[in-house]
């Protein structure tokens, strides 16, 4: 996919590549034009689901997960939260997206490492990644790719471990300089 791509006439952005067909509408936030050519700028982000973001630095996680929920707090609940010196319920700041258990997890984990990068502060809910485990071990053995004693693939270890290296506590790229968390809790 080729995110330089511009837009045409049209307030939709269409992919064909590797028979995938996806079409988003977006926004065209800005145009402009320079020596008679019109450029229109939008509002859209494209970014490989199985890559991380980058981002300038990863920081030390030196400060504590304060989510609201007493399932994750636990000994320290937190339900309010001051907003430019008013006070606010959490909910009011929070955002959620739900998903069945069959859902692949990476789409998450993109969808919380953008808002990462917007400098918000990120608790992903992984509920179980052996279905996914499943899937890859399903998928290897329809491909006839190599697999372990325990039919799982030889390469479920790599792609586990580069999935949970992604949450972090970074300095995000871009500005103006801010900072973002990301943590996964699994169930």
């Amino acid at each position: 996919m080729d995110s330089t791509k511009s837009l045409e006439d049209s307030d939709s952005f269409v992919d064909d590549s590797d028979d995938v067909v996806i079409s988003v509408t977006v926004d065209v936030v800005l145009q402009t034009e320079f020596h008679e050519e019109k450029t229109k700028h939008v509002a859209l982000q494209i970014w490989p689901i199985r890559q991380m973001r980058p981002v300038v630095e990863k920081l030390a996680a030196n400060h504590q997960l304060l989510t609201g929920q007493r399932v994750l707090d636990s000994l320290f609940p937190y339900l309010k939260m001051y907003v430019e010196g008013k006070e606010v319920s959490i909910v009011e700041r929070t955002n959620s997206v739900m998903n069945t258990s069959n859902m692949p997890v990476a789409d998450y984990m993109t969808l919380s490492e953008y808002f990462r990068h917007m400098g918000d502060y990120v608790a992903m809910m992984a509920n179980s990644t052996s279905p996914w485990s499943e899937a890859l071990r399903k998928s290897c053995g329809r491909l006839a790719e190599t697999s372990a004693n325990s039919a799982y693939p030889t390469h479920l270890d790599t792609r586990l471990a580069s999935f949970y290296e992604r949450p972090a506590r970074v300095r995000c790229l871009d500005n103006p300089e801010r900072e973002g968390s990301l943590s996964i809790v699994g169930a």
